[in-house]
């Protein structure tokens, strides 16, 4: 993600000892924002989320992407279908 990129660069411009290494995963939240934009806009680092007062969580993207996929699996394991809930 392009946006994980720039999230590693402002680690890197506050301590250039901070670059994480390859293949070393990046924490990352998806905060709420205007409708329509792309998701890949709203992404932050959990420190800016911290810092920042004014930026919330993402809760319908977490519960419909994280969440219910999951809880779906085990409910097809027994024939029901949470999508037509």
């Amino acid at each position: 993600m392009l946006t994980l990129a720039s999230i590693c660069r402002k680690w890197t411009a506050i301590d250039k000892r901070n670059e994480p290494r390859s293949g070393e995963r990046v924490p990352y939240i998806i905060v709420n924002g205007p409708p329509g934009l792309p998701l890949i806009r709203l992404v932050r680092s959990p420190r800016e989320l911290l810092n920042d007062s004014s930026l919330r969580p993402n809760a319908l993207y977490y519960i419909t992407r994280v969440i219910i996929p999951p809880i779906n699996r085990c409910f097809n394991l027994i024939g029901a279908d949470l999508n037509i809930w």
